[in-house]
């Protein structure tokens, strides 16, 4: 119980760690609290490995079901192994979901760290799978623990070519495999004893009443559909990409003061203004545009020399898409330019 203990104190800790980060703008208490976040991080992924190995198995229990060991009995080299192999499968999965959420540098830096973080964790998978399923392991079990080092090779394939969705979905599924694998090697033993099998706690002599159990089936015939509904929304809602340039540059500057990059784009963009200015632009000519950005307007010229608008209300959206993609620029750099100029035009708006 005592691993279990600790992986609950540390995500109680890191839930306090993300909320209270940002309630002090000072360096060192975010500092602090970074610390924080990633104790509590990986202190579950670490305990969760070598939880599942001595339950799998086997810890010292005695003739009354009492745990007769201490905390470094469950520290042994497989649960270690275990341990660290968690860790490292959970670093990849991550890496797989922030290369999957978000664009850029970034995404390009996920990806590269869950694909070598990955290549280390199917090593260490593979042996840590090995060690389990060659003392408690059946027929059913080595399948389930071969299909999923399969389904991990080739979430990491998909890495590459920028598959991040298939990669970060069958790295789920490799890891369902896995874990499936080890419920399938222990059953019926709930955990088995190394001091005497008949020892074991079993799925008989361990499960509750039939009334508690009756109570619990319930509850999660109810709770399961509404978390499954949750967390889907929860998606969906996040779906999108994010990056750097999301964060406008006031923003970042008065987050990072330091930030070079973003220091020299404002000082570009003052220029640009300044240079528009000097030249006397109208500010509806071709240079920054002065609409908001889903207003559609155009300029019919040519009929008849008068400029026209169209109803996008009227406009069935097979049209409407074509027309707002013809507003368009194709042109990165043109389209960060305009970016940064409006920004820098709004910073200066009295709030």
């Amino acid at each position: 119980y005592l691993p279990l203990l600790l992986i609950l104190v540390a995500l109680i800790m890191r839930a306090l760690a993300f909320d209270y980060r940002g309630k002090v703008d000072d360096p060192v208490w975010r500092r602090r609290w970074d610390w924080a976040i990633f104790g509590g991080s990986l202190a579950p992924a670490l305990l969760w490995g070598v939880a599942f190995t001595n339950i799998v198995r086997g810890v010292p229990i005695d003739a009354e079901m009492e745990y007769t060991g201490n905390l470094f009995t469950l520290l042994n080299p497989a649960a270690l192994l275990g341990g660290v192999t968690t860790v490292a499968l959970f670093t990849a999965y991550g890496a797989m979901f922030l290369a999957l959420k978000t664009d850029g540098a970034i995404r390009a830096k996920a990806r590269d760290i869950a694909l070598r973080v990955g290549l280390a964790a199917a090593v260490l998978a593979v042996a840590w799978l090995a060690v389990i399923h060659a003392t408690t392991g059946s027929v059913e079990s080595w399948i389930m623990a071969g299909a999923g080092a399969v389904l991990l090779l080739g979430a990491l394939a998909m890495l590459p070519s920028g598959r991040e969705g298939w990669a970060f979905a069958l790295a789920f599924a490799a890891i369902a495999m896995s874990v499936g694998s080890l419920f399938v090697a222990l059953f019926p033993d709930v955990m088995p004893s190394t001091t005497d099998p008949a020892f074991s706690l079993t799925t008989t002599n361990a499960s509750s009443t039939d009334y508690t159990l009756k109570i619990m089936t319930w509850v999660a015939v109810v709770f399961t559909p509404i978390v499954i509904l949750y967390q889907s929304w929860s998606y969906w809602t996040f779906r999108k990409r994010v990056s750097g340039h999301h964060i406008p540059t006031e923003v970042a500057l008065a987050a990072r003061p330091d930030w070079r990059e973003a220091e020299d784009n404002r000082q570009l963009v003052l220029h640009l203004i300044a240079e528009r200015t000097r030249r006397g632009d109208p500010p509806d000519g071709d240079g920054e545009p002065n609409q908001d950005p889903d207003e559609i307007v155009t300029d019919e010229k040519g009929k008849k020399g008068k400029a026209g608008a169209i109803d996008i209300e009227k406009l069935d959206p097979k049209s409407l898409a074509q027309l707002w993609l013809r507003q368009v620029r194709n042109d990165p750099g043109e389209f960060l330019r305009l970016r940064f100029a409006d920004e820098a035009a709004r910073s200066k708006e009295p709030k």
